[in-house]
C-alpha cells in the first residue's frame, strides 16, 4: 500500500510530474486493494496517436461491458464493444475511425467504459486522448 508521495523536482519543474519519491508501507495488500479487483481503464498508448492506440480495462468479474468514444461536445463517435464479458485484462485497440470507418478529425476525443455487474453494481470511467493524423 502507498501511504505518501513527496515530489523531489519542484512542482513548477517541465519534469514535475515524471520523477517522484515514494514511501511504502510494510504492510499486506488487501484483496480489495489489488488492482485486478477493481474495475480499471489505463490511460491510451500511446498518446496522441495518429495510427492506432489501445487501452487495458480490467473487468473483476462477469458483467456486461461498453465501450464507447465521444467528441469534447458529447457525441457519439464509436461504439467499440457492447456485450457480455469475462473476468480478466482486456486489450482495446481504435484505429481513429468512427462507426461508418471514416477517420475522424484531429482533436481530443474521450474513452468511455461502463460495466455492469450481474449483482447490479454499475460502473463508469472515462479518459481522455488526443487523435493527431
Amino acid at each position: 500500500v502507498i501511504d505518501t508521495t513527496q515530489h523531489i523536482i519542484p512542482p513548477d519543474s517541465a519534469f514535475a510530474g515524471f520523477f517522484l519519491l515514494v514511501n511504502v508501507a510494510d504492510t499486506a495488500v488487501s484483496d480489495e486493494d489489488n488492482l485486478l479487483q477493481n474495475f480499471t481503464l489505463s490511460q491510451n498508448y500511446p498518446n496522441p496517436f495518429g495510427k492506432l492506440t489501445q487501452w487495458q480495462i480490467n473487468v473483476p468479474q462477469p458483467g456486461r461491458l461498453s465501450i464507447r468514444i465521444f467528441d469534447t461536445r458529447g457525441r457519439l463517435t464509436r461504439s467499440i464493444l457492447s456485450e457480455e464479458v469475462d473476468s480478466g485484462l482486456l486489450n482495446i485497440d481504435w484505429d481513429g475511425t468512427n462507426n461508418s470507418g471514416q477517420h475522424v478529425a484531429n482533436g481530443v476525443y474521450i474513452i468511455e467504459a461502463k460495466y455492469n455487474t450481474a449483482t447490479g453494481e454499475n460502473k463508469s470511467l472515462t479518459k481522455r486522448l488526443v487523435y493527431l493524423k
